[in-house]
């Protein structure tokens, strides 16, 4: 298990400079933030770029949506479907974020604009709470 521990952005990191396409991807993950604190309303708990410190250095989920019940959500946000999302979920981000909050029970997902529109769960941010568990999901939003 990992020795973890939240807290701001490191120090080390340079000033952020995007360009126009990062730009695009920010003010999504934005809007998408905004729609899940509206449609999850009381009860949860939504955390946008939570930087977590471990013992080989730190990393930052885009957002954790964190229920009164049920399984804290892990969340990447991309303009663009990417295959890697869910490795890269289930592999770095829910053990440490497991460790961040001992005994809480953990699903994760991806919510894209752009993709395979035949492939996606759904189209509604609020399928996520229907999450089990380790089980991941996928949201096409715009």
């Amino acid at each position: 298990m990992f020795s973890v521990a939240l807290g701001q952005r490191p120090q080390i990191l340079p000033t952020d400079s995007y360009n126009r396409i990062q730009r695009r991807g920010i003010n999504y993950e934005k809007r998408a933030l905004r729609d899940l604190i509206h449609q999850y309303g009381w009860g949860y708990t939504v955390v946008h770029g939570q930087w977590l410190y471990h013992d080989r250095g730190f990393c930052q989920p885009d957002i954790l949506v964190i229920p009164d019940r049920g399984p804290l959500l892990v969340l990447e946000v991309k303009l663009t479907r990417k295959g890697y999302v869910e490795k890269k979920l289930r592999d770095v981000y829910m053990p440490l974020v497991a460790s961040a909050f001992p005994g809480k029970e953990m699903a994760c997902g991806q919510i894209y604009r752009n993709g395979d529109r035949s492939k996606p769960d759904s189209v509604d941010l609020t399928y996520f709470l229907s999450l089990k568990p380790n089980q991941y999901g996928e949201v096409q939003w715009s």
